[in-house]
């Protein structure tokens, strides 16, 4: 016998089987077609293939074929559990249990026709109801139940929800300030910049001012020197010129 697991999640009976499945099959019926001797047509390759039938409890199946990779979150406890070989995965449904004041063997009769949680019992229609034992008032017991349940859930998760939002809004204000801080920053350092900028500046007019007097002083020097050298030579020349040479003297 192959393996089964059955469950219940996302509003959906979930079944999952080990299918033997001819994977050639168009390849041996397109050599029946085209009549080619008995010999030449291919012998059927089978091999086991994980299957998945999903549907509402009212029977409308909305997928039956190979276990694709989006079941695994669609139906995950339902997979789990066909992995760990159990016949029974861990519902995400309202059990049956959850009815009060019913005898056991009542509620086994809902289970042996399938039906093992409020929303299967929900989805009971009025003609089918009348085929079980205190099927309207358990309907309706059933429909109080899940409407506290999901009266609760909704308040949790607007508490959640209301708790998320605390928790952005001050998430928000907190990169505001570190935004803020950060444009501060930035402003702080663009004058800082312009300050540092200024003061190059400054140093270097003041370098530039100073290497101009040094070579003034110097050529001013140099031309002082040469004047003194020149007015010099012209006294030599002068005292020089004043003076009458002597005659040489005469041999007797």
């Amino acid at each position: 016998m192959l393996a089964k697991t059955k469950g219940f999640e996302s509003g959906q009976n979930v079944e999952i089987y080990n299918n033997q499945v001819i994977i050639n099959s168009g390849d041996i019926e397109l050599a029946k077609r085209q009549k080619l001797p008995k010999d030449e047509i291919p012998k059927p390759e089978v091999r086991n293939i994980v299957y998945i039938k999903a549907g509402t409890p009212q029977g409308k199946s909305s997928y039956e074929g190979p276990l694709r990779e989006i079941h695994h979150k669609t139906f995950k406890k339902t997979v789990e559990a066909f992995e760990a070989g159990l016949e029974r995965a861990d519902s995400d449904g309202i059990p049956l249990e959850e009815l009060r004041d019913v005898a056991e063997g009542i509620l086994d009769v809902y289970k042996q026709a399938g039906i093992n949680f409020l929303e299967e019992l929900l989805d009971i229609n009025d003609s089918d109801i009348e085929h079980f034992p205190m099927g309207h008032q358990l309907r309706e017991q059933a429909s109080d139940i899940i409407a506290i349940m999901e009266r609760k859930e909704t308040e949790e998760n607007t508490e959640e929800i209301s708790e998320i939002k605390e928790t952005l809004v001050a998430m928000d204000q907190k990169l505001t300030d570190v935004t803020k801080k950060a444009d501060d920053q930035e402003t702080e350092n663009a004058d800082l910049k312009k300050q540092l900028e200024a003061a190059n500046r400054a140093l270097e007019e003041a370098n530039k001012g100073k290497v101009d007097g040094d070579g003034k002083t110097k050529e001013a020097g140099e031309d002082g020197k040469g004047e003194e050298a020149k007015t010099e030579g012209k006294g030599e020349e002068a005292k020089g010129d004043g003076k009458k040479p002597k005659k040489a003297a005469t041999a007797k």
